[in-house]
């Protein structure tokens, strides 16, 4: 008996350690829940202190949450629009025109007008379609050149809206490493605009004060940084460095209160409000031109 009960021990032993050989134990670990801290709407807050984040993060959460790099921002809601071509002045002049925004699903928010803004440009102008380009730090690039229009490149920024600057300074270094004529440079900004009215353009030169703006302080930021403000500005506070603001307007009663400004900056256009900032573009045109015009001068 006593054998018995030896030899059923030596069993129930040698199945237990089979079992821990084919299956081991993995401890139950759970892991912090960092992409959706990366989504919250506390981060991306219009009045938040800019945060000096790798530029790397910034992108790889962008390039992880737009599943479809092309059509991630709406379809211009405006089909056709009055005709107006960009006219390049005498003197060539190669535009980079850089829009800020935070990726989804923020990218069709007010806060992300610039973008909304740009591609509506892009639809007016028939330049090619948006496509991530890793040169240019992994944002979305439209390239004038590939249908002979070397003037325009069209880039969307892939970085949150506060930490824009790295991501800018990349991009706009590879862009200025491209032009291989005498033309001359000019980064155009687009943001949006709490100080302007839905649809307006408000249009300021240089190294001038971003007003509250962090995507605008942390572009401002990296270029003097890097040294590049100096060259952009030419000598003068007005330079090669323009920054288009698009108007959203600010919280229903004009309230400046943290929490109602974040919501408002979060929160969709409605359709009439989309409907104004596309309807923006041949503004925009204008503006461009006459800046072309001013830098080639």
């Amino acid at each position: 008996m006593a054998n018995t009960k030896a030899s059923r021990r030596q069993k129930k032993a040698k199945a237990r350690q089979n079992e821990a050989t084919e299956s081991p134990a993995l401890p139950d670990v759970k892991q912090p829940d960092s992409a959706a801290a990366k989504t919250t709407p506390e981060n991306h807050k219009h009045c938040n202190q800019v945060r000096n984040e790798p530029i790397e993060d910034s992108v790889t959460s962008a390039a992880s949450s737009l599943a479809n790099p092309v059509n991630h921002i709406d379809t211009p809601l405006l089909g056709s629009l009055p005709e107006r071509p960009f006219s390049q002045p005498s003197s060539p002049v190669r535009l980079f025109i850089a829009s800020l925004g935070n990726p989804a699903p923020y990218q069709n928010s007010r806060h992300s007008a610039g973008h909304i803004l740009l591609h509506a440009l892009q639809s007016h102008l028939g330049l090619p379609s948006f496509k991530r380009s890793k040169p240019y730090a992994r944002g979305f690039l439209s390239l004038g050149a590939d249908v002979g229009r070397p003037e325009l490149t069209l880039w969307q920024s892939p970085a949150s809206m506060n930490v824009s600057g790295s991501a800018v300074l990349k991009a706009y270094k590879h862009f200025v490493s491209t032009v291989t004529s005498e033309a001359s440079t000019l980064l155009v900004v687009l943001h949006d605009e709490m100080e302007a009215g839905v649809g307006q353009l408000k249009v300021r030169r240089g190294f001038m004060s971003a007003k509250g703006h962090n995507g605008i302080k942390s572009v401002q930021q990296s270029l003097q940084s890097a040294g590049l403000m100096k060259t952009l500005l030419d000598g003068d506070n007005e330079g090669r460095l323009v920054k288009i603001g698009i108007g959203i307007g600010r919280p229903s009663g004009g309230t400046r209160a943290k929490d109602d400004v974040s919501a408002h900056v979060l929160a969709d256009f409605t359709h009439e409000e989309r409907m104004d900032v596309e309807g923006s573009v041949g503004r925009l045109v204008g503006i461009l031109e006459d800046e072309s015009a001013r830098v080639a001068a």
